[in-house]
């Protein structure tokens, strides 16, 4: 027991006390370290939290410009082909107004306009001799420069997109003069 009231003057029993002393100031200097580190800690994880939304939110937002985005170029190319459709329409509509006033300039030897079938018709009368299918000579240079005319018109329109009909057609008439079905057929009862 002596030891332990026994205190001992020289440099070497106060060096223990200054170790002692120095591990407590060691010991809260990395108390207070590790506080600043744990706020340091919870301040980042809070702004992680919060960059974590952010960025969620974004990509949100950038989803929904992506598909308005797409919505607009889809519609944007919509536009486009109903413009060019439009195009195509206005052309064939401005050459179906030319088509028609290109039939105003139809030669009226040849041609007249029949208003009951709307409709053009050629006005050579073209009468066959009975049981032959030849067409006679006195209207063939007409017929032909009839058709010619037609001709013409009709490559001058041509396009994919417009398309003509000449319908030819004959027409079989009883002739209303009794002498010359007498003529032709016999006596008709």
């Amino acid at each position: 027991m002596k030891r332990i009231f026994h205190k001992d003057t020289s440099d070497n029993g106060n060096s223990w006390m200054s170790y002692t002393d120095l591990m407590s100031g060691f010991l809260i200097v990395f108390i207070i370290a590790s506080l600043i580190a744990y706020k340091g800690y919870v301040i980042a994880s809070q702004s992680k939290e919060h960059l974590i939304n952010k960025v969620a939110s974004l990509e949100k937002e950038n989803s929904k410009l992506s598909q308005k985005l797409y919505t607009a170029e889809y519609e944007v190319t919509d536009l486009r082909d109903k413009l060019n459709a439009l195009t195509v329409q206005k052309e064939d509509y401005d050459k179906i107004v030319q088509f028609l006033e290109a039939q105003k300039n139809l030669n009226s030897q040849y041609f007249e306009y029949n208003a009951t079938y709307q409709r053009f018709e050629c006005k050579i009368n073209v009468e066959f001799e009975p049981n032959k299918y030849v067409i006679p000579s006195t209207v063939r240079e007409s017929l032909k420069s009839a058709g010619n005319e037609l001709l013409s018109i009709i490559r001058q329109y041509k396009t994919e997109n417009i398309a003509f009909k000449v319908v030819i057609d004959g027409r079989a008439a009883k002739n209303l003069d009794e002498n010359l079905d007498k003529k032709y057929f016999g006596s008709v009862q």
